[in-house]
């Protein structure tokens, strides 16, 4: 295992890996821009190093900075969390190049994942079923994480429901996707492993399908990096993913035994909780936060960066962090999730809170009736 690394990462991304690193007995370099230098993520770090100013609609990271940065500090490998950098192929490359290991897919295995065309090619090839253009169907959203060591992918782990998205944000998701039958889990779950497979992968990848209403379901994409809402897996399943990254990028084999039994799995449900005005468009709401309460008791999980004078805007970004609630039913999770969002309070910025005790509020929802156009459908009056 490493001794050190260094965390490519900002905010509720770089809390996450070094927590994790710290239970691992791991060191952790933090990298930060002008500004930063007390931000929650830079004080929990073990060392921490500037890599440049803070520059408005910039890229938060300076590829060659950061290499430098983590060779300096006597870093083994680099962590890239789930921002701009986990998904280049350019810095995967560096990184190797400078003697690195980058926690995530090699250079090529990025490349081809960013081409969605080779990625459809390959499915079908293989005989994979893909979305096709004119397909109008409701769908669900249901993503698959899959963790491939160098000993040969493992059984797939306990999928999400990505049940309330905005673009590629996921708002709202939900383990396990309880509509699926074991059929279908089954089909999905071989479908994953066999084209990361294919492909040669290795590591954590998140395999992306599209199920319709008969359980019929198509290849969407594969997000090969830690998904930002990878902790309502975990809540689920009891693993922690984070820590599977590092034993295989370590060159270790991943310790969970695949999946699991689905007697055994949580119900969980997660929230993005980010400072924007939902009933504006989701519009940006900036400023510093002059209070916050994060919720607790029974299978409550607060994944955040932000407290009380943090400085929130467009060069730090809108989420703050993920709530998850967790119980032995779908029903008492969703009920642990209301409890944990009247228990938040965060004061000098809107949030999308509000929003999301709609959400749980909302009929459609609670029978799990929710499709990938629950935003327009449900939800119709927002602006």
């Amino acid at each position: 295992m490493f001794e050190k690394i260094l965390v490519a990462a900002r905010g509720e991304a770089a809390l996450r890996v070094m927590r994790t690193c710290r239970e691992m007995g791991v060191a952790t370099v933090a990298v930060y821009v002008a500004g930063e230098e007390g931000a929650s993520f830079v004080r929990y770090a073990d060392e921490a190093v500037c890599v440049g100013p803070a520059l408005p609609d910039a890229d938060y990271l300076n590829e060659a900075n950061v290499i430098s940065a983590a060779l300096v500090t006597g870093a083994q490998a680099v962590h890239p969390g789930w921002g701009s950098l986990a998904k280049s192929p350019s810095f995967s490359r560096s990184c190797a190049e400078n003697g690195l290991v980058f926690v995530g897919p090699d250079a090529d295995a990025l490349a081809f994942l960013g081409d969605g065309d080779s990625l459809r090619a390959l499915a079908m090839r293989y005989g994979i079923p893909v979305l096709s253009s004119g397909d109008t169907s409701r769908r669900r959203r249901v993503v698959v994480p899959v963790l491939v060591d160098r000993s040969g992918s493992r059984l797939p782990l306990c999928e999400m429901h990505a049940s309330v998205s905005r673009g590629n944000r996921v708002l709202v998701g939900e383990s396990p996707a309880s509509f699926l039958s074991d059929e279908s889990r089954r089909s999905l779950g071989v479908m994953a492993q066999k084209l990361l497979r294919t492909m040669g992968y290795e590591g954590l990848a998140f395999v992306s399908f599209l199920v319709d209403a008969a359980g019929d379901s198509c290849l969407e994409d594969v997000q090969p990096w830690l998904h930002a809402a990878h902790s309502v897996v975990e809540a689920a399943s009891g693993i922690d993913l984070v820590r599977e990254q590092l034993l295989i990028a370590a060159g270790e084999d991943a310790t969970c035994m695949g999946l699991v039994p689905f007697s055994r799995i949580r119900f969980s449900l997660g929230f993005c909780v980010c400072a924007e005005d939902s009933r504006r468009g989701f519009s940006p709401s900036t400023g510093t936060i002059d209070s916050l309460t994060v919720p607790a008791g029974p299978g409550i999980r607060w994944d955040g960066w932000v407290g009380p004078g943090t400085r929130v805007d467009s060069s730090t970004g809108v989420q703050m962090g993920h709530l998850v609630a967790a119980g032995a039913t779908r029903r008492e999770a969703i009920s642990r999730g209301r409890r944990g969002l009247a228990e938040c309070s965060v004061g000098g910025v809107q949030t999308t809170i509000p929003f999301h005790q709609r959400i749980v509020g909302n009929a459609a929802y609670n029978r799990e009736d929710v499709y990938t156009d629950f935003l327009e459908s449900e939800m119709g009056d927002l602006q």
